[in-house]
């Protein structure tokens, strides 16, 4: 069982209620759920944007692997209805991997921390 600490983030529509629909669909998929952070509210960057963000820390017990929970994590973003179609843009809903156990991982798709 691996140790893994995620933050979601979301600047668009219904914030919270976007945070809450990702906290449910990773414990049912990604991993268990063993700690999460109050709301934080923060200002965007790296863009024009004036849509502030609601971030959330979670850390989770998993079984995946970091690849295979990259890709479950990012099959969650697109059943809340993220779409990618540019760097920085606002966003529904981003579920990012901040560690996992001690690992750093340096990748085409995925870096850690």
């Amino acid at each position: 069982m691996a140790e893994a600490i995620l933050l979601l983030g979301s600047n668009l529509g219904a914030r919270k209620q976007h945070l809450a629909e990702a906290i449910l669909q990773i414990d049912q998929i990604a991993g268990k759920i063993v700690q999460q952070s109050q709301f934080y509210e923060t200002s965007p960057w790296g863009t024009a944007s004036q849509n502030s963000y609601l971030n959330q820390a979670l850390k989770i017990e998993t079984v995946l692997l970091p690849e295979n929970l990259l890709i479950e994590l990012l099959k969650i973003e697109k059943s809340i209805g993220r779409t990618r179609s540019q760097r920085w843009e606002d966003r529904i809903i981003d579920i990012d991997i901040l560690l996992y156990n001690q690992l750093i991982i340096q990748s085409p798709t995925l870096t850690i921390p």
